[in-house]
């Protein structure tokens, strides 16, 4: 049995080299992923919970651990590549005013590009006679974002902020009032988040009637 366990390893190890897949989102709101694993299950637009089948099944659907008939690793690697657009320079609210540098009249928008690589998925599977147990670790959301601006300019239409005045926007600062001209702080911003998740599962046969799963982080009382 040990010798199967480590032929599957291997086997595993050969696919994940194999199997890198490649996706682009425009937006950060897109940074998380729900799909189903694996690629059969991708291949199929995500309906393979009636299939279930392999060693993805232990997060796709517990019950289908009992189709394999051998000890199964299945790893996925993926590179996550973000694309996010925002207002890096120029004028808002109206022209420049041509004072220093508000030169630039109207908005300009600023691309930035993100990129992780890392294991998405990774699941093993081991049955038994009349029963199985997996384990997985799924990647849903790998982030990551550098942006730097200039800060845009505006005028202060809105008055100004002095304590605790309330001032609609666009308002400024009290140091803009001399020109009726303030701008948003340059920033730079380091984006990172990283959600995942781990567990584990069971299945059972019990002589004729229909498969259960079995969840060991359950129990009853």
């Amino acid at each position: 049995m040990a010798l199967t366990v480590v032929r599957a390893t291997l086997v595993g190890l050969l696919c994940l080299t194999e199997a890198a897949a490649f996706a682009q989102n425009t937006e950060d709101q897109n940074a998380f992923d729900f799909s189903l694993p694996g690629a059969r299950g991708r291949g199929i637009g995500g309906t393979f919970v009636a299939i279930a089948d392999d060693a993805t099944a232990v997060y796709s659907n517990p019950a289908g651990l009992m189709q394999p008939f051998r000890p199964e690793v299945s790893i996925e690697l993926r590179h996550w590549n973000f694309t996010s657009q925002m207002p890096t320079r120029g004028h808002a609210f109206g022209p420049a005013t041509r004072v220093g540098a508000d030169t630039i009249d109207g908005l300009v928008d600023g691309r930035f590009r993100g990129d992780a690589t890392g294991v998405s998925f990774a699941s093993f599977v081991y049955p038994g006679d009349g029963w199985a147990i997996g384990v997985f670790r799924h990647q849903l959301s790998r982030y990551r974002m550098n942006r730097q601006i200039e800060g845009p300019y505006f005028h202060c239409t809105g008055g100004f902020r002095v304590g605790n005045t309330v001032a609609d926007p666009p308002f400024c600062e009290p140091n803009a009032r001399g020109d009726g001209i303030d701008r948003e702080f340059p920033k730079q911003q380091s984006l990172a988040l990283d959600i995942d998740s781990t567990g584990g599962d069971g299945a059972k046969s019990c002589g004729d009637t229909p498969l259960r799963s079995i969840h060991p982080s359950s129990s009853r009382r």
